[in-house]
């Protein structure tokens, strides 16, 4: 998928006095990556970000605050596209279902009833873990809020929101926000939504516009599907081999590639052989640091160290802290301010 939302999630850091750069980096993403048009982040990549995210936040309802930030124009051409379409109706049907997940929607929207008054909007969302799950549902409502508002020119009618999972203990924020009833622990997360709102023509509705969009959406689609991020891979053949990090010819082999080719495709990404082992290696750290149980020996061993002095060297280059000092942090139970 393309990094959009994370553009969001590096404000909200900024905000509250959390550096951005080590929360990408645990992820072996960079600052300057998020501006390369050609540069798709891995969902699991995703994830990770976004829990280490909530961990910063201390609060799961972010994702509401956050949602509520978004703008048309942060979906680039899919925004666009999506404004020019007749309806909102058309809009999810047409670019939301088909074209939001590659482009930052970590969830599906689809219209599955309708009659004379309201609308069924089903929001499915595939995560690992309930909290980032919860987290993308509160994004993606409050997207279809504060981005709905924005194409239509109207607020959106909500009659009312149904969620597959227990109230998370601030459940008055939901329907202040979306002014309706909202119900929990209901099989699907869904909203039921006027129709006429749904069905009334957008002001910015161009067919000339429209095509070009989404015949541009339908070629990205296609390169986000069948391309394969060399960094992404090089990343899956060192988490194949905890503890042993290969060299550049033993990484290039394990991909079918010779070790130019590899060093000119990491090249081609804005990155090097070097950048990416290293941020692996501090993932490793970072992971092994939450634990709580790990010695330095042990988590030089977790980052593919045969030395521990060299491992406590590079953290400290990375990080701007001693291992040490990170182990307290952690006993403490305050999370890293790493350094760069």
């Amino acid at each position: 998928m393309r990094p959009l939302p994370l553009r969001r999630y590096i404000t909200w850091l900024n905000e509250h006095g959390y550096a951005p750069e080590p929360v990408l980096l645990t992820s072996g993403i960079s600052l300057a990556s998020l501006d390369d048009p050609q540069f798709l982040i891995a969902t699991a990549d995703y994830f990770q970000i976004v829990g280490k995210l909530l961990d910063l936040a201390k609060d799961d309802g972010i994702g509401l605050d956050i949602g509520m930030a978004r703008e048309v124009s942060d979906f680039r051409i899919m925004g666009y596209a999506a404004m020019t379409c007749r309806t909102i109706r058309e809009s999810v049907e047409d670019i939301w279902y088909h074209y939001g997940d590659a482009l930052g929607m970590m969830s599906k929207i689809s219209i599955t009833m309708r009659d004379d008054e309201s609308m069924s909007l089903l929001i499915e969302s595939v995560n690992p873990s309930p909290r980032i799950h919860r987290f993308t549902v509160e994004e993606t409502l409050s997207i279809l809020l504060k981005v709905g508002t924005q194409v239509a020119g109207t607020r959106p009618k909500f009659d009312s929101i149904e969620l597959s999972y227990a109230d998370p203990g601030y459940g008055e924020r939901y329907r202040e926000l979306f002014q309706c009833p909202v119900k929990f622990g209901k099989p699907l997360c869904r909203v039921i939504i006027n129709a006429q709102w749904l069905d009334s023509p957008l002001a910015t509705a161009d067919a000339e516009l429209h095509q070009i969009y989404r015949s541009n959406l339908v070629q990205l689609k296609h390169m986000i599907d069948h391309v394969e991020a060399t960094t992404t891979r090089l990343r899956n053949v060192l988490n194949r081999n905890l503890g042993q990090v290969p060299t550049l010819e033993q990484a290039a082999t394990a991909l079918g590639t010779s070790p130019r080719s590899l060093r000119r495709s990491l090249q081609q990404e804005g990155e090097n052989f070097r950048n990416v082992v290293d941020q692996f290696r501090l993932k490793q750290a970072l992971d092994g640091l939450q634990s709580g149980q790990h010695s330095a020996k042990q988590l030089a061993q977790l980052s593919g160290f045969d030395d521990t002095n060299a491992f406590r060297r590079a953290f400290k280059k990375w990080t701007g802290m001693t291992v040490h000092e990170a182990q307290l942090q952690q006993h403490a139970s305050a999370p890293p301010k790493l350094g760069h």
